[in-house]
């Protein structure tokens, strides 16, 4: 099923494997086919470097078109993928 959400939509997800709601984040994103970049921040240190550059302080944290998600808010998600 897909959301009607633009391909020019920039998502950006820093997680874990172990994070509850980056696995929730992730099923978003998968089910209404938004494409979005993901950094492991405990997998890549090139992860945890660009983390720590936005200040990162808790996961998930997202990025939407550049605006800011500190953790798994559905609803913030969507309306920004507007």
């Amino acid at each position: 099923m897909t959301g009607g959400y633009s391909d020019t939509n920039e998502v950006i997800l820093y997680s874990t494997d172990w994070c509850g709601y980056c696995k929730k984040a992730r099923k978003l994103f998968n089910d209404n086919d938004i494409k979005f970049q993901e950094f492991d921040i405990e997998k890549s240190f090139d992860a945890k470097k660009r983390y720590d550059k936005v200040g990162g302080s808790g996961i998930p944290l997202i990025f939407v078109n550049g605006a800011r998600v500190n953790g798994f808010n559905e609803s913030k998600i969507l309306k920004l993928l507007h």
